[in-house]
């Protein structure tokens, strides 16, 4: 070989070759911007806010500096796969269910949705306790033969396998609406109901409490939804688009966890 090809050869340069001091910021990019997986928004974030610096500096809380720190946590997707259901707790203000959704007309339909689920749940309790008062119906003669020559095992096998088939179709296209609904860089829209509590004397303590419900946004630094800025309001708090920030302390995957809706009186 050539004196001159040694060189050349050893110096040249390779596209695309990531160095060993580049691989860590690599992998972080892209979490950060590869493609969204709803799944990722999971979890528990703790939050941040001027509204709640101000509302703990008053001398009738500086004794509460103890008391659990404010979060937001997202468990699962809505029924439909339209919106992200939550919980968000800020102690000694709000107590609440929140949900997400990518826009706020699906927003607000996805919150309808809700209401109507709780006041139907609302008058079947009520339905169902009528129920029991009618009496039992008409008894089943279990000596009667199963039809189609089916014994009652096999029948029961066939309805599970269908009710799994059904769930993982349903389940699958749950997170495929909502894909298909997100934004590039995650931006949502935001509304919560739930418990307020009003800053005030001893006095009106009992006046403190009451159910209420609010708006805002969130928009995630990045696809991996590790944290996030946005605002918040509240009108029993004078809150009206208060800033917000928050920060993943916990990654979960999906939870079945209860959560309500309470329907406002009108």
């Amino acid at each position: 070989m050539d004196d001159w090809q040694e060189p050349a050869l050893s110096s040249r340069h390779f596209h695309n070759r990531v160095g060993r001091g580049d691989r860590g910021s690599a992998s972080r990019n892209k979490g950060r911007n590869g493609p969204f997986d709803v799944k990722s928004s999971f979890g528990t974030y703790e939050l941040k806010y001027p509204a709640l610096d101000k509302f703990t500096n008053t001398p009738s809380k500086k004794h509460k500096q103890t008391r659990s720190s404010p979060s937001m946590e997202l468990f699962r997707l809505t029924d439909d796969g339209n919106g992200i259901l939550g919980q968000l707790m800020l102690p000694d203000m709000i107590e609440a269910t929140i949900v997400l959704a990518g826009s706020r007309k699906v927003l607000l339909k996805t919150a309808e949705d809700l209401e109507d689920h709780a006041k139907s749940e609302g008058s079947g309790k009520r339905g169902s306790e009528q129920d029991d008062c009618e009496g039992e119906g008409p008894k089943v003669d279990s000596d009667e033969p199963i039809s189609d020559g089916e014994s009652p095992d096999e029948e029961v096998q066939s309805n599970d396998s269908s009710a799994e088939e059904s769930c993982g179709k349903s389940g699958s296209n749950r997170f495929h609406t909502f894909e298909k609904n997100s934004f590039q860089a995650p931006k949502f829209w935001i509304q919560w109901r739930g418990k307020v509590k009003r800053p005030g004397s001893p006095i009106e303590e009992t006046n403190r409490n009451l159910m209420d419900t609010g708006m805002g946004y969130i928009v995630f630094s990045g696809n991996n939804c590790r944290k996030f800025k946005g605002t918040i309001s509240c009108e029993a708090l004078g809150w009206k688009d208060t800033s917000i920030t928050g920060w993943k302390t916990v990654s979960r995957s999906e939870r079945d966890k209860p959560v309500t809706w309470v329907p406002l009186k009108e």
